[in-house]
């Protein structure tokens, strides 16, 4: 063989070997831009857990956030409906996140909250997801009714603050260099803090990231924001029967200065298609319950806001609980309501554990409680010693103001006789558990699998 060819074959051998480098190295997807992994959610309507499967596909990343993406949102709800910080981490890491970061709230922080940080690579961009734990929570049930008398609500706005100040902290450390894409989604209260959060990255630009490389995918959210744009980024998902989305009210009664910033992506309930949902997609035992329509309302979402206008009611007693307003709420009912959330909350609901088998011990006379109860100090006289039995520190004259509550409400004469007609009419109290359930999470994940 002449040295020609021999030089020829070599150079040929070379080319072939760069082909076949160049073939394998641009095959989409690869194995981290598409897997699958299972998770679990709880069932509450069964206290049972409900286990699906996922799959991540890093396309969903390569698309512009603005444009709603239904498969993006079953995998953002696959993590969002985590049930602990443990949960989430589990399945980000199942998606290839590295640098795992869990921050987790303390027991005496009301307006804190619990999340995850990682990040992976798409393409040439560090995807860094931030997941925001709303399930299973204890002490920051008080944090969910400290709106705070202007501005965003205070308690979600002073959480996102926090995951704000960590995530700074996060890129600086993994991601120094930028050229970033940030995944953020949460549920329920959890929803709230991240579209505040999202709202923050935009509006204060310490961050750089562009708009269309914020996927913000939050689930059944309060109102959280105060006078924000409506970013196309955030993608707010829930069923427009869901009570919570409701408050802080913006309804024809009441309007508390509050939104959800971005997309709102609403999910119809009636009533024959979400059964008919739930028993496809999650059991074919689960059911809602009984929906019955009446003069006042003939679906779920007429009889969500004939509730929340009867609840802000107006009142003519100055000194009663009320609300009516933004300002009502935060002078006569706020500070009490907190406090006394907090008190029950703590120590994994201990106090409310205790105040349930009181309650249930004394069903029979359960009339007699609710008038000693709204009668001066009944209420804490019943409650510090069940509070004692559990171990619950408190401050007692604190308490005995937050148990000034139900007296406070009995005074307002809208509102109590607005309840006792849920007490009196069993469909109406039916009524009012089908606004509640519609914030499960297996009602979202049903009517989000049904949607088109």
């Amino acid at each position: 063989m002449s040295k020609i060819n021999e030089s020829l074959i070599k150079y040929l051998s070379v080319v072939l070997v760069c082909l076949l480098f160049f073939c394998a190295c641009s095959q989409e997807p690869s194995s981290t831009d598409s897997i699958t992994f299972s998770s679990e959610f709880k069932v509450f309507m069964k206290n049972s857990k409900k286990t699906i499967q996922n799959k991540y596909e890093s396309g969903y990343f390569r698309e512009d956030s603005g444009t709603f993406n239904k498969d993006l949102a079953l995998l953002s709800f696959s993590l969002a409906a985590a049930p602990s910080v443990e949960n989430g981490a589990k399945s980000l890491n199942s998606m290839k996140f590295e640098n795992l970061e869990q921050f987790t709230n303390d027991d005496s922080n009301v307006n804190g909250c619990s999340y995850v940080m990682g990040h992976r690579k798409v393409d040439d961009k560090n995807l860094v997801a931030v997941f925001i734990c709303g399930l299973n929570y204890s002490v920051e049930w008080a944090g969910n009714f400290t709106l705070g008398e202007s501005g965003n609500h205070e308690g979600f706005d002073t959480a996102a603050g926090e995951i704000y100040s960590d995530l700074k902290n996060y890129l600086t450390q993994y991601c120094p260099q930028g050229n970033i894409k940030l995944w953020i989604t949460g549920y329920s209260r959890a929803a709230a803090i991240a579209d505040i959060l999202a709202v923050n990255i935009i509006e204060n630009g310490e961050i750089e990231v562009s708009q269309k490389d914020i996927f913000a995918y939050a689930f059944a959210p309060p109102a959280s924001v105060s006078g924000s744009e409506d970013y196309s980024c955030i993608q707010n998902i829930f069923v427009d029967s869901d009570v919570v989305p409701a408050v802080p009210p913006a309804t024809q009664s009441s309007d508390y200065g509050l939104t959800m910033p971005g997309v709102e992506i609403k999910m119809s309930s009636t009533p024959d298609n979400l059964n008919e949902c739930l028993h496809t997609y999650v059991g074919s035992d689960v059911d809602m319950p009984e929906f019955t329509a009446d003069d006042s309302y003939s679906t779920p979402a007429e009889f969500l806001e004939y509730f929340v206008n009867g609840i802000t009611s107006a009142t003519e007693d100055t000194s009663a609980a009320s609300f009516e307003s933004r300002e009502k709420y935060y002078s006569t009912v706020q500070t009490r309501l907190v406090y006394l959330t907090e008190i029950l909350m703590k120590n994994n609901a201990a106090g409310l554990s205790a105040l349930k088998d009181y309650i249930t011990k004394n069903k029979d006379q359960l009339a007699v409680l609710a008038f000693q109860w709204t009668i001066g100090d009944g209420f804490y006289e019943s409650l510090y010693p069940l509070l004692d039995s559990c171990g619950t520190e408190y401050d007692s004259t604190e308490l005995k103001n937050a148990c000034s509550i139900l007296p406070s409400i009995r005074l307002n004469t809208n509102l109590v006789v607005f309840g006792l007609g849920f007490v009196s009419d069993s469909e109406k109290a039916a009524n009012a558990m089908y606004i509640v359930y519609c914030h499960y999470p297996e009602v979202c994940y049903a009517l989000l699998k049904d949607y088109n």
